[in-house]
């Protein structure tokens, strides 16, 4: 019985038989951020003009909403469709203002579901909804579906004492509109690509105590996808709740 456990690990671990194989998968890192993070997550428009828009659905007689295989019907506005082609369903979450400063960045957007094309007609075609990470209604968008990558990285983590560097950037939105949030959730900051941000980019998150502790550093964040003056972050680290208005800043 021993002979056949060893010669079962002979031929499913090569590193067995030859000590020089290493696993080099993850040597750099490993995925910190999965490509469902990134796909289903927000980005910022100026103005809304998404010709695509969900007009009904096969069960708006019972439910206002729909959810993974239901058929949403889809108004074209001119749009060129093809059958099985994927959409992603994005739905405006309102305007979103800058905390400190009051000044209107744009119209937040968050994409929450995937609609395939199933039957098309000259002004509309009918979609089969699937992996919905919350209900898709009346009204919501659909734009074009952009295959996203995961992050391979390691964490960078954040110094106990903060620089003296006044901080780049802040906090303007948590996710799902929460007052606080912490580990792994996601939040924008109001740097992008014109700031130096890119994907990966890690940032030290800082907070302002009081007089006697004016700053502190309490965590850290990666951008998961950067667009021109906003970025969206993963908080890999935080050692105190994150709440909007609070700092970035560039890791020296």
């Amino acid at each position: 019985m021993r002979n056949l456990i060893l010669f079962t690990a002979f031929l499913l671990i090569p590193s067995f038989i030859f000590p020089q194989i290493k696993a080099t998968i993850y040597e750099k890192g490993y995925p910190i951020v999965t490509e469902d993070e990134i796909l289903f997550s927000y980005f910022v428009v100026e103005k809304i003009d998404f010709p695509m828009k969900i007009i009904g659905s096969e069960r708006e007689e019972f439910c206002k909403t729909s959810s993974d295989y239901d058929i949403v019907a889809v108004s074209r506005n001119g749009s060129q469709t093809k059958f099985g082609e994927e959409f992603i369903v994005a739905r405006n979450e309102g305007v979103l203002y800058h905390p400190h400063t009051g000044k209107k960045l744009g119209y937040l957007m968050r994409r929450i579901g995937i609609a395939k094309v199933k039957c098309l007609e000259e002004e509309t075609f009918l979609a089969e909804l699937k992996n919905c990470i919350y209900p898709v209604q009346k009204g919501d968008y659909l734009i074009p579906f952009e295959p996203k990558l995961a992050i391979i990285a390691e964490n960078k983590g954040f110094e106990e004492c903060p620089t003296p560097l006044p901080p780049t950037g802040t906090i303007v939105y948590l996710e799902n509109g929460f007052n606080e949030v912490g580990l792994y959730d996601k939040v924008l900051i109001d740097l992008g690509e014109e700031d130096g941000v890119r994907v990966g980019t890690q940032l030290t998150i800082v907070q302002y105590i009081n007089d006697k502790i004016p700053k502190i550093n309490i965590g850290n964040l990666i951008v998961i996808e950067a667009q021109k003056n906003i970025s969206v972050a993963k908080i890999l680290s935080c050692r105190n709740p994150v709440r909007v208005g609070d700092l970035v800043e560039f890791k020296q």
